[in-house]
């Protein structure tokens, strides 16, 4: 892994919810599957200019979504495609970091550095950090067990509640930048021109 090119490095994963398998996607959508994830066709982009940003699975780990910085949004598996950004034109400077499913997997919410949130499907619209002078970029949302809330998080790890999202203590002291989160908690990440380096929980 140590030959990767900036455009084939992996950028997220998403993990069957059943925990014995998951899928690393690579900036330029390709992907490979581990442990009982079923091997799925990635997608092909630009993986400099517009690389995938993050993925989540289906509920019944079958599938996954995959999204771009320019929002556009590609479903493998069981998974259902129910609209995206592609043909929008995003403000100057903002882009695509996060995403999350909903409970039943019947809708999704994308969302922008700045804090903007997008929802498709069945997914619920609760509010944004859009607007706010944040401490930092948002760099990912996860939603609440019943759907009907979620959490953003900044690089820093300002964490901001909505909908039934309850307010829990900030990690803005946390050394690196927060990526991503799920549902078990806070993770970390560490990227290096050879992928994945580092990957905790906290």
């Amino acid at each position: 892994m140590g030959g990767l090119t900036a455009d084939h490095l992996y950028t997220t994963m998403a993990a069957k919810p059943d925990g014995t398998g998951y899928w690393l996607i690579g900036a330029d959508g390709a992907v490979r599957n581990f442990g009982s994830a079923p091997a799925l066709a990635g997608t092909s982009t630009d993986g400099v200019n517009d690389p995938v940003q993050d993925a989540v699975p289906t509920p019944d780990g079958r599938g996954f979504w995959m999204v771009n910085a320019s929002g556009t949004v590609t479903a493998r598996g069981y998974a259902g495609f129910y609209g995206d950004l592609s043909g929008v034109s995003l403000l100057a400077n903002q882009y695509i970091t996060g995403m999350a499913t909903t409970p039943d997997g019947k809708g999704y919410r994308l969302l922008t550095n700045e804090g903007a949130v997008d929802c498709f499907g069945d997914a619920g619209f609760y509010g944004s950090t859009a607007g706010r002078r944040l401490s930092g970029p948002a760099v990912d949302l996860v939603a609440t067990a019943d759907g009907r809330g979620y959490w953003i998080v900044t690089d820093d790890g300002d964490v901001y509640p909505f909908g039934d999202g309850k307010e829990t203590e900030q990690v803005s002291t946390l050394r690196g930048p927060a990526t991503f989160l799920s549902t078990f908690g806070y993770f970390s990440t560490s990227i290096t021109t050879c992928g994945i380096s580092d990957v905790s929980l906290t």
